[in-house]
């Protein structure tokens, strides 16, 4: 499934993908520049799609490195040519096949970063800005990016927070409390009206996804 959810300032188009029904982004603005977040699988669709849209890609941001998000990105890097992106404690998970599950789901493969970024960092990325929230617990290092273009926001939250619910942590390096802390200390204190593009099904907001911790 393809379709556009958000149109303005940032652009949104989501592809659901691959075995594990993921979301990949690709987040592009006015001029048709953007990047790609979770490659899931299936290049050859969103290679369809950002040309259908006319955006050209200056990087590949990853949430965290399951197999199920990472499954198309050595295809979508060579395609692109552009930098991947990574929290900086995600390593361990990237490049083990065990601890990225695709030793146990699919066929085991590894992945690398290009750039590991940091909890608060700030990164400039075809006109956005682009903020690093770390938030363990689904893995050790997931991330979620808060996206920024003038006066509009939109979360990423990769599999750390799902319309009504949360990812497992029952996965390698992965923890209920710190996923609960992450949710709460972190995403939480966002926004009330910031809309929310998570890892798996539909988007939702913080405001909404509040009134179900506190």
């Amino acid at each position: 499934m393809v379709s556009i959810v958000r149109k303005g300032k940032i652009n949104i188009c989501k592809m659901t993908l691959g075995s594990m029904v993921t979301n990949t982004y690709i987040v592009y603005g006015e001029k048709g520049e953007g990047f790609i977040v979770d490659p899931a699988a299936e290049s050859e669709i969103i290679k369809i799609k950002t040309t259908e849209l006319k955006t050209d890609i200056k990087a590949i941001l990853l949430t965290h490195g399951h197999f199920d998000h990472i499954g198309a990105l050595d295809k979508v890097k060579e395609i692109y040519n552009a930098d991947v992106y990574a929290g900086e404690k995600e390593k361990e998970i990237l490049s083990s096949s065990e601890k990225n599950l695709s030793a146990y789901f699919d066929k085991p493969f590894t992945a690398k970063a290009d750039i590991y970024v940091r909890d608060g960092e700030v990164i400039s990325i075809a006109g956005f800005d682009i903020r690093v929230i770390e938030t363990p617990g689904h893995t050790i290092g997931s991330v979620c990016y808060l996206v920024s273009k003038e006066e509009e926001q939109a979360l990423i939250s990769g599999d750390t927070l799902f319309s009504g619910s949360y990812g497992r942590y029952d996965f390698p390096t992965g923890s209920r409390r710190q996923l609960m802390s992450s949710i709460k200390d972190k995403l939480l204190t966002l926004d009330d009206g910031l809309l929310v593009y998570p890892g798996h099904n539909e988007e939702t907001t913080i405001g909404e996804e509040k009134a179900l911790y506190l």
